[in-house]
């Protein structure tokens, strides 16, 4: 999980009080946040943007800048230090990323403010045109312009930070959206968001003096070769230019070094493109009213696309009906109407009469994305009432627990194979066709669940058997001394009309210039005598496994009169699939008949 470092000088100007910092840091963790630590840090300026970044003392200094992605050939220098109240980067609150969002919500949480913030968007003079062209690259865009007191180099930093957790948080690492913020004195009012070739070029951000290609960005670029994937395929690629043809930006990659932000910088423009609607939509109303924090003011920005025209940012709240008894009994304490009302405020959230008796509406701010349901709101009293206050109570009815079959037998074979010399691996339960599939040698995919909205291509299918972990495991090892015993007790999963079949499997694996069939065999032999069960070998036959085996050197395990299982010396076409240089034995066993009743 990433971590977010917030300066508590940066919290206590935003708070206009000299707050303690540990008093601080308690109110963060009231507040919900996943706090971690109060520490001090090293500060380091990259010398090509001036961004500032921070790291531990312990830790090394920069060599990468976050915001520009400039690599220097040395460390970048030190800057000074600073206090920091370092937290995981949740996504369930990107509200609360930054200085500007924790500083509103604290302001709630310790009486210093009350209630909805007061946000208004009057129209602004800067319009957008989008060429039709960008539906098929990178669609969805939305923009503002903010208007600030001449930024310090103390908020620039906080801006370009807010930008990049943003785009981890809510874009999901820009995938879904990414942000662009600059100068609008730089650039004039009419931009067009349209697409150009490979060959257009342009003087990227922390590359001054230089012009690169679209093609060049992307592949010299550091931020153009970490995010090149994300407009591959295409043969031209999204740009934001004035009606002077001065480049704002080439999302979702890198923005101009010409239109970019500097201390001093007061009139913002602000743009959000992306593939999810939504996610620009809240990304850019997490960005805006986190900068109007820093006192400033927004404006609307009118986006012409197909002949039709609207105005972004929409902040008006949403608006959620809300029962003040639900509330306190569910959160289980005798809170009234007036206590309840007293909570969301404290949230910054607003409260008006509701349409049924004894019910409220509540007014949630745009910024919060993360409200979806009334529950979220309940969560939210049950926040600011103080979970240290509820009542802790005995349960009702008493039980008395013992361990699970499972926990006993994997206890039980971590103990036999830990005796033999063996060391135990834990794999991902999700993987990919390729390790799965392909490079096992397996003729064609099992009954498997595949994952409808896979995190990366390498996390797309779940499991059906436990061996391809076993070789990539050796495959990242394969420098390291020989022989490699290894062992992992872990969840297959298949796929059925009615739903899935999940079932606890023993894999084992030995790679080293020694390892062959008799080496799986004496394994074998000691689980089948450790827990008093017949064993018998028989020919693989039409097995689904035995492509992944040697011919003649493999067989099927039966465990108590029933097949559990696979085992023998690895086809050299597998081996050598995975960059392998040694033989490598496998065996695989479904661990349903040593269970009791053979349950899974």
């Amino acid at each position: 999980m990433p971590v977010v470092g917030i300066s508590t000088a940066d919290l206590r100007r935003l708070l206009g009080r000299e707050i303690g910092s540990i008093a601080l840091a308690e109110a963060i963790d009231q507040l919900g946040c996943d706090l971690k630590e109060l520490s001090e840090v090293v500060l380091y300026e990259c010398p090509a943007c001036g961004t500032t970044m921070d790291r531990l003392p312990r830790e090394d200094a920069p060599v990468e800048c976050d915001a520009c992605g400039h690599r220097g050939a040395a460390p970048f220098p030190k800057t000074g230090g600073d206090e920091r109240i370092r937290l995981d980067l949740v996504p369930a609150r990107p509200d609360l990323f930054n200085a500007m969002g924790l500083a509103r919500a604290l302001r709630g949480f310790l009486g210093l403010a009350r209630g909805l913030p007061a946000i208004r968007v009057p129209a602004g003079e800067v319009t957008v045109e989008v060429d039709p062209a960008v539906r098929g690259v990178r669609p969805f865009i939305a923009c503002a312009e903010v208007t600030v007191p001449p930024l310090t180099r103390e908020q620039l930093v906080l801006t370009f930070r807010l930008q990049e957790d943003l785009h981890w948080g809510v874009g999901r690492d820009r995938k879904k959206a990414s942000i662009g913020v600059y100068d609008l004195e730089k650039h004039g009012t009419a931009i067009r968001y349209t697409t150009l070739p490979p060959d257009f070029r342009f003087t990227p951000l922390g590359m001054a003096g230089r012009s690169l290609s679209l093609a060049e960005i992307l592949a010299e670029h550091p931020k153009g070769r970490a995010y090149a994937g994300l407009l591959a395929g295409f043969d031209r690629y999204p740009v934001l230019v004035d009606a002077a043809g001065r480049v704002l930006s080439m999302p979702p990659i890198i923005n101009s070094e010409e239109t970019k932000l500097a201390v001093g910088s007061r009139r913002l423009f602000v743009d959000v493109t992306g593939t999810d609607e939504r996610a620009v939509l809240d990304s850019l109303a997490l960005l805006v009213t986190d900068l109007l924090e820093l006192g400033g003011e927004a404006r609307s920005v009118g986006i012409t696309e197909a002949g039709a025209k609207r105005l972004t940012p929409d902040l008006a709240p949403a608006r959620y009906s809300f029962s003040p008894a639900r509330a306190a009994a569910l959160i289980g304490v005798p809170l009234t109407s007036e206590e309840v009302q007293d909570r969301l405020e404290r949230m910054r959230l607003s409260v008006e009469p509701g349409e049924k008796a004894g019910e409220f509406t509540v007014l949630v701010p745009r910024y919060r994305v993360d409200v979806k349901h009334e529950v979220d709101l309940i969560e939210d009293v049950a926040i600011a009432h103080g979970y240290e206050n509820l009542p802790s109570l005995l349960v009702p009815t008493m039980t008395v627990g013992e361990e699970h079959p499972r926990s006993v037998l994997g206890r039980k074979l971590r103990a036999v194979f830990t005796g033999l010399g063996f060391v135990e691996v834990v794999n991902f339960v999700l993987t990919n066709r390729e390790d799965h599939y392909a490079k096992m040698r397996l003729p064609g995919e099992f009954s498997g669940a595949t994952i409808r909205n896979p995190i990366s291509p390498q996390q797309e299918i779940v499991r059906v058997h436990l061996l391809s972990g076993l070789m990539a495991d050796f495959a990242l090892n394969k420098t390291r001394e020989m022989p490699q015993p290894i062992f992992e007790i872990g969840d297959v999963v298949t796929a059925t009309a009615e739903g899935t079949i999940q079932r606890p499997h023993l894999a084992i694996g030995v790679m080293g210039p020694r390892a062959d069939f008799a080496t799986l065999r004496s394994l074998v032999d000691a689980l089948a005598a450790e827990f008093a069960v017949p064993i018998d070998l028989r020919p693989l036959g039409d097995d689904p496994f035995g492509p992944v085996f040697l011919p003649g050197r493999a067989a099927a395990l039966w465990l108590d009169g029933k097949p559990a299982g696979v085992l023998g010396e690895v086809h050299p076409a597998v081996v050598v699939g995975w960059g392998l240089d040694h033989p490598v034995v496998l065996a695989e066993v479904d661990l349903a008949a040593l269970l009791p009743g053979g349950a899974g």
